[in-house]
C-alpha cells in the first residue's frame, strides 16, 4: 500500500519514526502486561 498522504511518509526519516513509534507501543504494552502480572 502507498500512504503518501501520511505526514513524513515521503521523508527519509519517516520510516525510522514509524518503526520507533511501533517499538515504543510494543514496549509499553509488554511493560503494562508485566506489571499487571498477566504474563
Amino acid at each position: 500500500m502507498n500512504f503518501v498522504e501520511i505526514h513524513g511518509a515521503t521523508e527519509r526519516w519517516g520510516w525510522f519514526v514509524f518503526v520507533g513509534a511501533l517499538a515504543l507501543t510494543v514496549a509499553l504494552a509488554i511493560s503494562y502486561v508485566g506489571r499487571r502480572g498477566l504474563w
